[in-house]
């Protein structure tokens, strides 16, 4: 019997092992997605005190005070942030007016490509009228008036006007700022995390070095510190690039002028974050715009020849020089940055 009953057993550990995994790895996901409001925060926080951390170290070296320059770190970025916050918003608001007045320049150009076949066949053909298709359906939705409205059959449409409900000045100002509490709160709570990471970090440290117990503390305090510091010369690094990135994209589309040039730059700088995808979402979006935009083709081939240029000579020759020089730096400055 205990011979069959460990042969039984080692046919089930398989299924038991996978079962256990299954268990464990749901168990985790849905602590994360019940903590979401508070793991999502932190971790940004985390990241945050990663990129700030030279900073803080440079500003050490000039002899300021620790917590002066923890609070001109913070203090620089979440100046930072709120401007842009601040500016997405406002390029969306103009974006969001503009909107309605580019289905005329897209339903010309749709007309435009049909005048080259009289009677539209295959999958082209097909596509086509699907657009076509879709686009008076958007017209109709949006309640316009037919040419023959006063014609006999024709029913008229009912005239409706907005009445508002009143309120003042304070229902206007909480329709403003309902919107900004939910990033707000979150970027606070990023924030105050940061604070925390970056005055207790050597606390954490050695918390860390104590939980994981080790036999040469020295050794492996120096490990830490240069992984970290690498870690965040390595962050700052990246955030540097994709700010540039997305600055002179930004300026690129200004000068072609597509509408909301610097709400593309920002969101392709943060895009590129994402590997293989995330430039060609960034590159899409405005080259939609501008096929939306322009009655012609000249503004999205130069919107596609922007984003072509500007991502190879920054992937191909940049990057790998920049990188090289910053890793070089970082072996070299180790051991000072040690000792602040």
């Amino acid at each position: 019997m205990d011979i069959i009953s460990s042969q039984q057993m080692r046919k089930l550990l398989p299924l038991l092992t996978a079962l256990a995994v299954t268990v464990l790895v749901l168990s985790i996901s849905a602590i994360l997605y019940l903590g979401r409001e508070i793991f999502v925060p932190f971790a940004l926080g985390i990241l945050l005190s990663f990129v700030l951390a030279p900073i803080v170290i440079g500003l050490q070296r000039l002899n300021v005070p620790r917590s002066l320059a923890i609070s001109a770190a913070i203090l620089t970025a979440t100046c930072a942030i709120v401007a842009l916050i601040l500016l997405i918003f406002s390029q969306v608001a103009n974006l969001a007016e503009d909107l309605p007045g580019y289905r005329a320049t897209i339903q010309q150009k749709l007309d435009s490509v049909a005048e080259g076949e009289a009677r539209p066949s295959g999958p082209y053909g097909r596509a086509l009228e699907a657009l076509q298709g879709i686009a008076s359906d958007i017209e109709k939705i949006g309640g316009s008036v037919p040419e023959d409205a006063d014609a006999p059959g024709v029913a008229r449409p009912m005239p409706v006007t907005i009445v508002s409900s009143g309120g003042g000045t304070l229902a206007t100002a909480a329709a403003v700022i309902s919107p900004l509490l939910g990033p707000l709160t979150t970027l606070g709570i990023v924030i105050v995390f940061a604070i925390f990471i970056l005055l207790q970090r050597e606390d954490l440290r050695n918390r860390f070095i104590r939980l994981a117990g080790t036999d040469d503390l020295q050794q492996t305090t120096a490990a830490i510190d240069d992984a970290a510091l690498r870690l965040s010369r390595l962050l700052l690094f990246q955030f540097g690039m994709n700010a540039a990135f997305g600055l002179i994209t930004g300026a690129g589309l200004y000068v072609i002028g597509v509408p909301s040039p610097f709400l593309w730059g920002i969101l392709g700088g943060i895009l590129r974050y994402i590997p293989y995808v995330g430039g060609f979402i960034g590159a899409g979006l405005p080259m939609m715009l501008a096929f939306a935009v322009d009655p012609g083709w000249n503004m999205i081939l130069w919107t596609a020849l922007l984003y072509i240029a500007v991502e190879t000579a920054m992937s191909n020759i940049v990057e790998p020089i920049l990188y090289g020089h910053c890793l070089l730096y970082t072996s070299d400055a180790a051991d000072d940055s040690l000792r602040v």
